[in-house]
């Protein structure tokens, strides 16, 4: 059976299974490594790249960071998955990594072993009714509460929980939030990246 490439699972370096904390461990641990700091005595051409992978990384956490678009994006890569793999029982030609086929377009695409497609896509439909009950559980779990006020300007206490909590700057340990990004990407040069597993931004650090 042909896998699909150029997901943005293998780009975070992800199982299309993988719960979110850990999706957000990845991208986190990925933006760091390409933060511009890290690149500041490369060559243009390195730098290019990282900037560019840098991209792909935030692009990829955008769609499987956020609860429903991961589910129309996984929708999507079933959908490429099980076609491609009836046009290739028909045809006998590869399908590429959106699920599309590169053999004769002339091939008679309508003979297909439907009981063969419902078997190849059952683990898939397995998968996101696990990965929907799973959001689900996440999105109550997490509701409810007041919505947090723009920590820019203030102090966090980071923790080893991945949490950011307010405290007084003059604390022990305090770091001061110079800004409140988007993605990683979005720190501006000599902060240090924060990103808090109950956020949907990224905080940037002073040093």
């Amino acid at each position: 059976m042909h896998e699909l490439q150029g997901t943005h699972y293998e780009t975070l370096g992800v199982a299309p299974g993988t719960p979110p904390d850990a999706v957000r461990r990845a991208y986190v641990d990925l933006a760091r490594r390409l933060h511009p700091d890290r690149f500041v005595d490369a060559g243009p051409g390195e730098r290019t790249d990282a900037d560019r992978r840098m991209r792909e990384v935030n692009e990829a956490f955008r769609i499987l960071g956020n609860p429903g678009r991961r589910v129309a994006y996984d929708t999507e890569l079933l959908r490429a998955r099980t076609v491609g793999s009836a046009r290739e029982k028909v045809s006998g030609a590869a399908p590429t990594a959106t699920g599309r086929v590169t053999g004769d377009l002339f091939t008679d695409t309508d003979v297909v072993d439907t009981r063969s497609v419902i078997v190849r896509a059952l683990p898939w439909l397995l998968l996101l009714g696990a990965l929907g009950a799973i959001f689900v559980f996440t999105a109550y779990a997490t509701g409810g509460g007041p919505a947090e006020d723009d920590l820019a300007g203030s102090c966090v206490l980071p923790d080893t929980r991945q949490l950011a909590t307010p405290v007084s700057c003059a604390t022990d340990g305090a770091r001061l939030v110079q800004a409140v990004v988007l993605s990683a990407g979005g720190c501006p040069p000599g902060t240090d990246v924060f990103q808090p597993a109950d956020r949907d931004t990224a905080l940037c650090l002073a040093p």
